[in-house]
């Protein structure tokens, strides 16, 4: 146990050191960092709209969930900030992905680093609550008979809903689009695979090895 910490400790180590290696060689070389600023933003423009989809959606949860409590009465002061405090992170994560995402060019290099120094010097600027989520009738009938601890009245209503969204998702289609993709990539894999040379590739990796067995003097060891 005592050897296998010693060497995870040692892999930390040597992963610190060429980490910091690495960025004091960005630090060095501008047009370097330039093109990992550049390979990052196009990844970030890539995820970009999953990302901004997953953030609208938890937005819009903590929406519904923050109207559901405030229906029940228990939403404080306190929730209802931490609710809100939520829902501000989401949006200034979202703010900074669409940066992130803009071009890479000298100038917006400059204002973006302009901005984070402002927002470090005045501190966040005032973001807007989130918006009041507008219950639908039956969320709303469940929250009164929670209220009043009919808890089988109100379990009846959820389960209906759930059933009604259950019938409403086209099962059928939904396994046709799944299994048509699903089938190209297994497709495309087979040809990709039967058709590389694999012979040749085992016969290029036989003359690197002789080689390199060959141009090293091994009575140095």
């Amino acid at each position: 146990a005592k050897k296998f910490a010693f060497g995870l400790l040692g892999v930390k180590s040597i992963w610190m050191i060429l980490k910091k290696a690495v960025s004091s060689y960005l630090a060095a070389n501008e047009e370097l960092a330039n093109t990992q600023k550049q390979i990052w933003a196009s990844l970030g423009s890539f995820l970009g709209p999953a990302i901004e989809a997953v953030i609208g959606f938890v937005a819009k949860a903590i929406s519904y969930l923050s109207a559901f409590l405030h229906l029940l009465g228990f939403t404080s002061k306190a929730a209802t900030s931490a609710i809100n405090s939520s829902g501000k992170a989401a949006e200034k994560e979202t703010k900074k992905l669409e940066r992130q995402l803009a071009s890479f060019d000298e100038l917006n290099i400059l204002s973006a680093n302009k901005s984070d120094k402002s927002d470090k010097d005045t501190g966040d600027p005032p973001v807007t609550p989130l918006a009041d989520a507008k219950l639908p009738d039956w969320a709303k009938e469940m929250g009164e008979l929670l209220k009043r601890g009919k808890w089988e009245e109100a379990a009846l209503i959820l389960a209906d809903q759930l059933n009604q969204l259950v019938d409403s998702v086209d099962w059928a289609g939904l396994g046709d689009k799944v299994a048509y993709y699903f089938d190209g990539v297994l497709r495309f894999l087979t040809t990709a695979i039967k058709a590389f040379n694999w012979e040749n590739l085992g016969s290029k990796l036989a003359t690197f090895l002789n080689h390199l067995l060959d141009g090293v003097d091994w009575g140095n060891l």
